[in-house]
C-alpha cells in the first residue's frame, strides 16, 4: 500500500531546510502549484515523486509519510539554519544565473552557495599568474618604480589594478582581473565573451549564448533580449518552458513588445539594443 504523505510534515521539513515552495519545486522538476496542493493535502503525491521528494529533502519516507512534530534529528543547529539574501543583480546576470542553473541542472542557490568559494579561487589565480609574469619579467631585475608598484600591488591583493603605476584608469580593459577572467572563459568556452569589469562598474560578459539559442528555436533576436537582460527568463511561466523552442522565442518577443508598448518604444532590433544598454543599468532584486 502506498504511503501518504503528511502535508503538515512536508511543510514544515521545507521550512527548516530554508526552501520556499518555489525553489524546492525548481529542485523536483515541478510547478510551485503542485507542491502547494501536495502541502494542502489536495494533491496526492505518486511514489516516484515521493522518492524524489525524499532525495532532495534528505529525509526517509517515514520522515514526510509520518504523524506528530518533525523528528528531533530534522530539525538545524543554528548554523545550518538559512538565511535570505536580498541582493540588487543586474538584469542580464540574473538570465545568466537561470542560464548556468539549467545548463547544469541545479537551482541558483547552489550557484550562488558556492560563489565565494569560486571568486576565491579565481582571484587568487589572477594574483598568482601576476607575480609569475612579474618574476619573468626583466622589469624585476631592475629598481624599476612600476615594477616595485606591481609587486606592492599585488600584495595587497589589488585585483583591480589600481595602484599599477602603468594601468591608465580610463582603460579597464587593462584591468588585470578582467583580462584574466577573459582568457580562462575563452579557454572553457569559445562561444562565450567577456566584455569588460571597469571599476565600481557591474561586470559584462555572455556564457551559454549556445544554449539561449537552442532553447528559443536558434531565434536571434530573442536570444539577444534574453543576453542583454532586455526579458527576464525567471518571469517565463511554467507552462511555457515545458513547451516548444518555438514558443518560448514568441513569449520572449511578446514579453518585450509590451514592455515597449508601455513605454511607446520603437520595436526593431536596433531600438533592442539600445534600449538594452540602459536596462543593464538598471538593478532587479532578487531573493534567494
Amino acid at each position: 500500500m502506498a504511503k501518504e504523505l503528511n502535508p503538515d510534515r512536508l511543510r514544515d521539513i521545507r521550512v527548516k531546510r530554508g526552501m520556499s515552495q518555489s525553489q524546492l519545486a525548481e529542485r523536483l522538476g515541478v510547478d510551485g502549484g503542485t507542491v502547494s496542493r501536495w502541502e494542502r493535502g489536495v494533491a496526492r503525491i505518486r511514489p516516484s515523486a515521493l522518492r524524489r521528494l525524499c532525495e532532495v529533502l534528505d529525509v526517509s519516507e517515514s520522515d514526510l509519510c509520518g504523524n506528530g512534530p518533525i523528528p528531533d534529528h530534522l530539525i538545524p543547529r543554528p548554523s545550518e539554519e538559512k538565511d535570505q539574501m536580498n541582493l540588487m543583480v543586474d538584469p542580464a546576470c540574473r538570465n545568466a544565473l537561470a542560464l548556468v542553473a539549467m545548463r547544469y541542472g541545479i537551482t541558483r542557490q547552489d550557484i550562488v552557495e558556492i560563489a565565494p568559494l569560486l571568486f576565491f579561487i579565481a582571484a587568487e589565480m589572477s594574483l598568482q599568474r601576476r607575480w609569475d609574469v612579474l618574476c619573468d619579467s626583466d622589469h624585476m631585475h631592475e629598481d624599476n618604480e612600476a615594477a616595485l608598484a606591481e609587486g606592492e600591488s599585488i600584495k595587497k591583493r589589488d585585483l583591480f589594478g589600481e595602484k599599477r603605476l602603468y594601468w591608465p584608469r580610463d582603460d579597464e580593459k587593462k584591468n588585470p582581473f578582467a583580462l584574466f577572467l577573459g582568457r580562462a572563459l575563452y579557454d572553457v568556452q569559445r562561444g562565450g565573451e567577456f566584455e569588460g569589469w571597469g571599476i565600481g562598474d557591474t561586470p559584462r560578459y555572455s556564457i551559454c549564448t549556445e544554449d539561449i539559442r537552442t532553447y528559443l528555436d536558434e531565434d536571434e533576436e530573442a536570444t539577444e533580449l534574453i543576453r542583454k537582460g532586455c526579458v527576464a527568463l525567471h518571469e517565463m511561466p511554467h507552462v511555457v518552458r515545458k513547451a516548444s523552442p518555438k514558443e518560448r522565442a514568441e513569449w520572449v518577443h511578446n514579453k518585450w513588445k509590451k514592455w515597449a508598448r508601455d513605454r511607446e518604444g520603437a520595436l526593431d532590433m536596433d531600438a533592442v539594443l539600445k534600449a538594452a544598454e540602459s536596462i543593464s543599468l538598471q538593478k532587479s532584486e532578487d531573493d534567494f
